[in-house]
């Protein structure tokens, strides 16, 4: 009877312990999945933003670039607002831009 006893004592402390480790790695495996997934969400909202912007950025350096080269422009109202909504026509998903003079 004691042998029994020590049998069903064993197998407990057996079954138990395999079901602490399963719940263990289970939970380090679920956090593990959870963080892969998020970090794979925001690399796909990161690429889409800059696919959405860069043609965006790559306007502004072209107008601050021609800018520079005609300094003019910065003290003629209306030509530098043509040149800006010649540049938004380029860019569907800009409604609107401005210019602000350092002063």
């Amino acid at each position: 009877m004691r042998a029994r006893r020590l049998s069903i004592l064993m197998m407990a402390i057996a079954v138990g312990s395999v079901l602490a480790i399963g719940i263990i790695y289970g939970g380090r495996n679920l956090a593990m999945q959870l963080r892969d997934r998020a970090d794979t969400r925001v690399g796909a909202v990161n690429e889409r933003l800059d696919r959405h912007l860069g043609p965006v950025e790559s306007q502004a350096a072209f107008l601050a670039d021609w800018a520079g080269h005609h300094p003019d422009v910065l003290e003629n109202p209306a030509r530098l607002a043509e040149a800006m909504r010649m540049s938004l026509a380029a860019l569907p998903q800009v409604a609107a831009m401005a210019y602000v003079a350092p002063d």
